[in-house]
């Protein structure tokens, strides 16, 4: 019944699909960090490549948000 209901808004609530997201940045980021610093260490050829990568990835993302915000500003006026 009611208590069901209730439980199942609060799981909803607690693990919105913002949250979700949220998570899987944050842990993606921290996969490249460890990456980055486990080729740095080895001397792995991959090295510039996964600097490059987590480096660029977040000023990519940070520029399409931007991008975005701007064209969705045009449309509404």
């Amino acid at each position: 019944g009611t208590q069901s209901e209730k439980a199942s808004a609060e799981l909803a609530a607690k693990y919105s699909s913002a949250r979700v997201r949220g998570m899987f940045i944050i842990m993606l980021i921290l996969v490249l960090l460890f990456v980055t610093l486990y080729c740095a260490v080895t001397g792995s050829p991959y090295f510039m490549a996964s600097l490059f990568v987590m480096l660029g990835l977040p000023l990519l993302i940070y520029a399409y948000m931007f991008i975005y915000r701007i064209v969705k500003d045009k449309d509404e006026k």
